[in-house]
């Protein structure tokens, strides 16, 4: 003979949800979706072990698009750093052009001028009488 089956009592973890599905069942279901974990938590009055465990999946869900919120602000902080890290280099870069540009030009218009990088090349040194 079968023994009959146990009837559980609402809060428990063998007890059904109200949208008929087994309680660990039920409480399983909201971590992966959190939008499932929602709709148990307001469909569901009596089962407080299904209540427990989609009430905390939203928490972790809400904690997570927090986190991730927060890893965004900081790249985007970092993001904007390295853009004028960026731009300061092109522009020293842009003023070594122009340096390096200049030696072409000196010849045009005589003088004896020396580019700062090579001071060291004075006049006599070039210029023998």
């Amino acid at each position: 003979m079968q023994n009959p089956p146990v009837q559980s009592a609402p809060g428990e973890v063998n007890a059904k949800t109200a949208l008929g599905l087994e309680a660990n069942l039920g409480a399983a279901i909201g971590y992966p979706v959190g939008i499932l974990a929602i709709i148990i938590f307001f469909m569901e009055k009596d089962n407080r072990f299904a209540r427990f465990h989609a009430l905390q999946s939203i928490f972790y869900h809400v904690a997570a698009v927090v986190v991730f919120i927060g890893i965004a602000i900081v790249l985007a902080i970092i993001q904007v750093i390295l853009a004028l890290i960026s731009s300061v280099l092109a522009a020293i870069g842009g003023l070594l052009w122009l340096l390096y540009m200049l030696g072409p030009i000196r010849p045009v218009v005589p003088s004896w001028i020396a580019l700062p990088s090579l001071r060291w090349i004075r006049k006599d040194r070039v210029v023998r009488r």
